[in-house]
This record gives structure tokens, sequence and C-alpha cells, in this order.
């Protein structure tokens, strides 16, 4: 899995000494906020915290760390991959109000990059381990040659996090487990880039996308609200000027959940989609991807939980192979994708939360197309866009309009070729043609 941000787009930026652009990416004040991870048990944390420093006004809000024991750790997941080729400048600030070395006070501080995804020393590369100065902010920063990760990082694609070992000290040592406050996290690892169109893969289909306009899977959604065709709020990163605009609503998890051709995850392929989260103060931005079979829950295969940077298009890429749950379904198909939008954020805040989304595609076996493959496969629809007539190369029993969310908005039960749906309102609908031999199901474009 790995995020990249498509965008032209004003960050905070500081210059490193060797003369690269550092971006951040951790800054509560600038609606920047990873995610964390490790182990809660040695750790807690807190964001946004009162910033320790009354006099540092420029940043009234800070991350908190408390250790709950000696050489407590914890990481933020970055929006990205770092890569493994070249120089990555670093920077980010710290507090402590305990100054400390290995044998003393509050201990040391060891900051390494990390990749979650692969166990041991192979999977971090240390960044620099230093002595605590306690009362003032400090400020660090340096250089590492990615092309010293191990192999195992390597084919992973570079480093995914950022570890702090808060209280570093010898056996011998018991520190105080006094806060480490972080601020201003900065990379050199540059996430603008120049493509604005989103590109199909060539073993994948759209399931959505806004420019064309082209819908070829019907959704559902759980606590949010979905709108289509909505103005993008900004070309800059993708240049659909229309897209889906997702409102959050009060519930744990909200999603939105797509109805796929089954798909074999053994098979894997690639799941990419493009999104915009709006700025929230108080809200840790992400996103999560999972299949399901049925919408069983115990069935589900699943991403971790995917950092975003708010105010900019991010593209998220997701190998299906590498989705992992407790168990999988007896044949491995899944014919679900569900899109949690803050997950597992209950907090006020994330309310009404606004993220856009565009460019969503999948594997073509997920969206061969919009009819069962066992039914009425010589039946065409005679005309698309469809103005006062919907007409079928076949007479049906039956027929049965919906809207892309899939409510009905048309039920004819009379045995015919030709069908009245002037009454509808512009826009994309889905028909479901039942005959003898079963259902199938046509998309059309109302004029």
């Amino acid at each position: 899995m790995k995020t990249k941000l498509l965008a032209l787009f004003t960050v905070a930026i500081i210059t490193s000494t060797s003369a690269q652009t550092l971006y951040t990416v951790h800054d509560y004040d600038d609606c920047k906020t990873l995610a964390f991870g490790g182990n809660p048990a040695q750790t807690d944390r807190e964001v946004p915290a009162t910033n320790p420093d009354a006099s540092d006004t420029a940043n009234p809000n800070v991350t908190k760390f408390t250790p709950k024991l000696r050489n407590s750790s914890v990481y933020l997941k970055f929006p990205y991959l770092t890569g493994t080729t070249g120089n990555l400048d670093w920077q980010f600030r710290y507090f402590s109000e305990i100054s400390g070395t290995v044998d003393s006070g509050s201990g040391r501080i060891i900051v390494r990059l990390l990749n979650t995804t692969v166990a041991g020393a192979d999977g971090y590369i240390q960044l620099e381990l230093f002595d605590k100065v306690g009362g003032s902010w400090q400020t660090k920063s340096g250089s590492i040659d990615l092309s010293a990760a191990s192999q195992a990082v390597k084919d992973k694609g570079g480093y995914d996090s950022v570890i702090f070992v808060l209280n570093n000290v010898s056996a011998a040592t018991d520190p105080p487990l006094n806060p480490v406050f972080i601020d201003d996290v900065a990379l050199s690892v540059n996430p603008n880039l120049s493509d604005v169109t989103a590109d199909l893969l060539s073993d994948n289909s759209w399931i959505f996308n806004f420019s064309p306009d082209e819908v070829n899977k019907i959704y559902e959604q759980s606590d949010l609200v979905a709108e289509e065709g909505v103005i993008t709020p900004s070309t800059e990163g993708n240049d659909s000027p229309t897209v889906m605009k997702i409102t959050r609503g009060d519930a744990l998890s909200p999603y939105l959940k797509f109805d796929i051709d089954a798909i074999d995850k053994t098979a894997g392929g690639t799941i990419k989609f493009r999104v915009y989260p709006e700025c929230k103060l108080g809200v840790t931005t992400n996103t999560r991807l999972m299949l399901r079979k049925d919408n069983v829950g115990a069935t589900q295969q699943t991403t971790t939980t995917i950092s975003l940077i708010p105010n900019i298009w991010n593209e998220v890429e997701v190998d299906i192979a590498s989705l992992a749950g407790a168990a999988t379904t007896a044949d491995n198909m899944y014919d679900d994708i569900l899109l949690f939008f803050n997950f597992g954020d209950a907090s006020t805040e994330a309310v009404n939360t606004i993220f856009y989304l565009d460019a969503f595609q999948a594997p073509k076996t997920a969206v061969l197309s919009t009819e069962d493959n066992t039914l009425e496969s010589g039946v065409i629809l005679l005309g698309n866009p469809v103005n006062k007539e919907l007409k079928l190369s076949k007479e049906a029993n039956s027929i049965r309009i919906f809207t892309i969310t899939g409510k009905t908005v048309l039920n004819n039960n009379s045995k015919n070729t030709t069908y009245n749906i002037s009454g509808l309102s512009q826009g994309i609908y889905f028909a479901e043609a039942t005959f003898n031999t079963g259902k199938k199901v046509f998309k059309f474009i109302k004029n």
C-alpha cells in the first residue's frame, strides 16, 4: 500500500543545511496530524496538547507523548513511502521538562525511520540518538542515505513511519515518566506531482471517475452523505471539475460500500482512488479500505489506517494481496469494497468532516459489467442516453429503475419492450429487467 499526494500546494517549508526543501507532515496548528502507531500500553498519546512553552505563541498546540515505562516508543505513520534512493533530510522539534542521558534524568531519545511491515532490525534505520535538553524547545535535523536500507525495506518501497524511543536508558536506570512534546516534523520527500489526470492502470477499470462522468457500480452509504457531481475543491492535483463529496456522520467508522463483481484476493491487483480531505482542526485525517463478502464483518480483509494530508489531493494505492484479516472466505472471493473516513474516530470534532473522492479504480474483474453474467447476455438497451422511453431488444416481464445509491424510483410489472421514464429527472440510473431466465441490469443516462 502506498499513498501519493497529487498537488502543487503551499505547505510549511523549512530549508535544511543540505539545501533540500523540507515539507511539514506533522504540525497540528497547520492541520497536519499523522496517525499514531505502536503499543498504547507503552505510551499515552495526546493531540492537541497545550504547548508547555507559553512564549511560543506561534504554536499553541503540539503533540504530547507520555511514556509509561523505560524505553517506551511511539511512531507516526507517513502518508507515503520514502523511497530507497538518495538522501533524505529530516527535522523536528521536541520539548522535555527534564534533561536526560543514558544513566540519568529522563533518558535519551532515539529516532528511527521504520517500515512497519518489516520485522526486527531490518525494518528500521537510525536517524539519531541524543541526550535530552530540558526546559526549552530543541530542534533536531539531519540527513540519511536511503540506499542504506535493508533489502526487505527496499522490496517494500521505503519507510512508512518515524519512531521515537522517548526515554532510552540503561537497565540500571529508572527514569521519571515525564512527557515528551513533538512538533513540526518535516521531511524532504516532495509530495507534489505534476500529473493532474488520473491514469487508469492497464489491468483496471473505473468504479467511478467524474472526468469523464463514469459511474459503473452502485454504492451504499453508512452514516455519511455522498453527493455526486459536486464542484471540486481544487483542480491542482486532480483536474476533474466535478467530484464526489462525502460528509461524515457521527458514527465511529462511517463508510461507503461499493457492490462489485466478485474478485479473487489471491489473484492480487491494485485498487486506487483520489481523496481530498478538508482541514478540520482536532481531527486526525485518515481513510481505510476493506474487502468483504456479502458485507459480513467476519470476512473482511483490510488495510491499516492510512494517513492523509488535508487540503490537497491524495492518491491512495492498495495492493490487494497485502490486505489482511482474521480469516479469509472459503474461496477467497469478495464482492464488496468499503471505504472508511476517519476510521475509529468517535470525537465530536470528526462529525461533518468533509472529504472529496474521485478516480476510483479496481481490477477489471471487479467491474466486469453492470449485469449478472448468468443471465440474459444477448439483451441490449436500444439507445443511450434515454429521453422519454427506455427500449430493450427483448420483451421483459418487469423492470425496476434505481439510482446509483440503490434507491428505487420506478417499478413497472408489465411485460414490454418499451417503458415510459419521462417522469425521471436527468441523471445516471440503473434498469433491472426481469426475464423468464433471470435478470439483467443496464446503466443509462436520462436526458
